[in-house]
């Protein structure tokens, strides 16, 4: 996991081919509140993942936040309000296994927000 959050998007973390379903969770020490999901797939080992749903942990449990197809190159997924939470958990569908480069979870206004 640490290749993932390490803030650099040359280091991968790459699976085996056989795996076609995975599941991971960023735990922090501290609640962390954030208005969007950064995924990257690095592409150039192929596009593998067929969709990814994103959980997160809060003081009402896990909540489903998103489920996208694919994330290609970068995916930016935007949540319709801000979320605090202790964890993020991802399940990913491959084809053959998957190259990921980076996750990063990110805290900016909505246009027009006051």
């Amino acid at each position: 996991m640490p290749l993932l959050t390490d803030g650099n998007d040359t280091t991968d973390w790459i699976t085996p081919d056989s795996t076609d379903d995975l599941n991971f969770t960023l735990r922090w020490k501290q609640p962390q509140t954030f208005t969007l999901v950064q995924l990257k797939e690095d592409i150039r080992y192929g596009q593998h993942i067929r969709w990814v749903r994103v959980e997160a942990f809060t003081d009402n449990g896990w909540q489903l936040l998103a489920r996208v197809s694919g994330i290609g190159a970068n995916r930016i997924i935007e949540l319709k309000t801000p979320i605090t939470a202790q964890a993020l958990r991802l399940h990913v569908r491959t084809r053959a296994g998957c190259a990921l480069s980076e996750l990063g979870v990110y805290d900016f206004p909505h246009p027009g927000a006051h």
